[in-house]
């Protein structure tokens, strides 16, 4: 399979940055705007030679049936793991049962799908830099004095020319310095994956107000038919008999008070004795 040559230019073009960065410190003797944003920029390109580098593997994969079927699990998986976060949302902005709160749990788990896209995508490019760096590790061991000779002198006895022969003849420098690379595009990619994930996660709490808004849009509603049940404020029963009713304070503010079920006296029906 060919890869795009575009790769090692723009991890050649990362490192010319980073050297500079590197200068610019020497120079300025303490991080300032223009070394992180040097850094920023060195980085970035790196992630994204690895990216050019792996896409056309991704896309041989994807072209396989078993490539869509892996896929599709993976989606249904992280949809379901997706709803933990936003129970854990829904219940810390009401302060109520979530599980009760079907429509904004399931808005909420959505929402917050692509990011778990993000964390889960982290883990498997810090998996696949342990594998890449291992794989140029091992042969780098092979190219040490002494492992080196006996290597060759097994590799006389391999088919004349065959791919085995020449990678281990003329093609480990290249496979070693390669995967090196890539190795550390797959870390960059990640990490800023995880430091972009990170700030996310951090910031959820400021969603608690929306959450409020939205379970009293979406799961409250007047329910005039129920014995016991405030037909005039929007209602949701849970568990136990109880209520909780979605009052609006505000333009954008609600509370929700709890209260039991009001007793209602059953009417009681007489049926002729057989």
């Amino acid at each position: 399979m060919k890869t795009n040559p575009k790769y090692f230019r723009l991890y050649l073009i990362s490192f010319g940055i980073l050297i500079v960065d590197f200068v610019w410190l020497m120079y300025a003797r303490k991080p300032d705007l223009i070394f992180y944003l040097l850094a920023w920029i060195g980085l970035s390109l790196f992630a994204t030679g690895f990216v050019y580098w792996v896409l056309p593997t991704l896309k041989y994969i994807w072209v396989r049936p078993i490539g869509k079927t892996v896929v599709a699990l993976f989606h249904a998986f992280l949809l379901v793991f997706a709803l933990g976060p936003a129970l854990d949302l829904v219940a810390g902005s009401t302060g109520l049962p979530p599980q009760d709160f079907t429509v904004s749990v399931a808005f909420w788990g959505v929402f917050l799908y692509p990011f778990m896209w993000i964390g889960a995508l982290s883990i498997v490019l810090l998996v696949l830099y342990l594998s890449l760096f291992l794989a140029s590790s091992v042969v780098w061991v092979t190219t040490l004095i002494g492992i080196n000779d006996v290597i060759l002198y097994f590799a006389k006895f391999l088919p004349e020319s065959s791919p085995s022969q020449r990678f281990i003849q003329t093609g480990r420098h290249s496979f070693i310095n390669t995967f090196f690379l890539h190795a550390f595009g797959a870390l960059v990619l990640a990490m800023i994956m995880v430091a972009l994930n990170t700030k996310i996660w951090e910031q959820t709490w400021r969603l608690k107000p929306a959450a409020r808004v939205f379970a009293a849009i979406s799961d409250y509603h007047i329910i005039s038919s129920y014995p016991g049940i405030d037909e005039k404020r929007p209602a949701l029963i849970h568990e136990n008999g109880l209520v909780s009713y979605a009052e609006p304070t505000g333009p954008w503010t609600v509370d929700f008070t709890v209260e039991r079920v009001a007793e209602v006296e059953e009417s009681r029906q007489n049926f002729p004795q057989p």
